[in-house]
């Protein structure tokens, strides 16, 4: 848990704002659409990757932040996946890459259960930290 506490405070509420989003589209019944969000000097941006394979989606998003302009300070790259915290059991999840320019990454996870029939969607507790990437993963 250490290792967020060096998280730059503007980029935990992009990674918060993104990951609450998602869940908000899930949540919504549909599936999510990948999107990278990033902050520059023009505001917020919204990217939606809508490929027909979510890998498709996830690589392709991998290179777009590859790519990203030098006017970009800070993203984050929000799908869906799966997560296990320790000793738990593999659930859903709506993960999120996001990272300061020339930082490492930070990745989180929010588990849930989807919605099924009359059972709405369900987050299981708080977003967890799932670890960090290398800085040749972050912006720029």
């Amino acid at each position: 848990m250490s290792d967020i506490l060096d998280a730059p405070k503007p980029l935990m509420e992009l990674v918060f704002w993104a990951m609450d989003y998602g869940v908000d589209n899930v949540r919504a019944g549909g599936p999510l659409v990948p999107f990278i969000v990033t902050v520059g000097e023009t505001g917020r941006t919204l990217h939606r990757l809508a490929l027909p394979r979510l890998e498709e989606s996830v690589e392709k998003g991998r290179q777009m932040i590859g790519d990203l302009g030098p006017e970009v300070v800070r993203y984050a790259f929000v799908y869906d996946g799966f997560f296990t915290r320790p000793g738990g059991e593999r659930l859903d999840a709506i993960l999120v890459e996001g990272a300061e320019r020339g930082q490492p990454t930070y990745i989180f996870a929010q588990q849930y259960r989807p919605k099924r029939f009359l059972r709405p969607l369900r987050t299981i507790g708080n977003a967890a930290f799932a670890g960090r990437g290398s800085a040749g993963e972050s912006a720029g």
